[in-house]
């Protein structure tokens, strides 16, 4: 997974993303089929570790190109999660690994609005700063 700030460009593992503290969360999807507990790192964790977390906003980008812009809101507000396994399995390609951001839907009314639907991106290979 590539992080691109400021200060330039770097890989993480997902070994590496993994030495952060874990968080589960269990939820239902905008995808049936994509329900389940997923395991990660807060966000707002992956970006602290990163020297982003003090961007208003983030893009996102999937290997196919697909990219969402995340406010600072939501990861302050809910625990969103840098899922990396779901049932604690390692998320691969075909499982839209190896990494993606899960709202904690059932949380709270709100996230199931569609605004929030768009910003569940997965096959995540790039998360960068947005400059304002």
């Amino acid at each position: 997974l590539r992080v691109r700030t400021r200060s330039g460009e770097r890989t993480l593992s997902v070994a590496e993303i993994e030495r952060l503290p874990t968080f589960q969360v269990t939820t239902s999807t905008f995808w049936p089929g994509d329900d389940g507990t997923y395991q990660g790192v807060l966000l707002a964790d992956f970006l602290k570790l990163t020297g982003i977390d003090g961007a208003k906003e983030i893009r996102v980008t999937a290997i196919d190109g697909f990219s969402q812009i995340i406010p600072s809101s939501d990861w302050q507000r809910w625990p969103v999660v840098l899922a990396t396994r779901r049932d604690g399995k390692p998320l691969t390609i075909r499982a839209k690994g190896p990494a993606r951001v899960i709202y904690p839907r059932d949380m709270d009314p709100q996230l199931s609005e569609s605004v929030y639907r768009l910003r569940w991106v997965w096959l995540i290979k790039l998360i960068e700063s947005v400059e304002n």
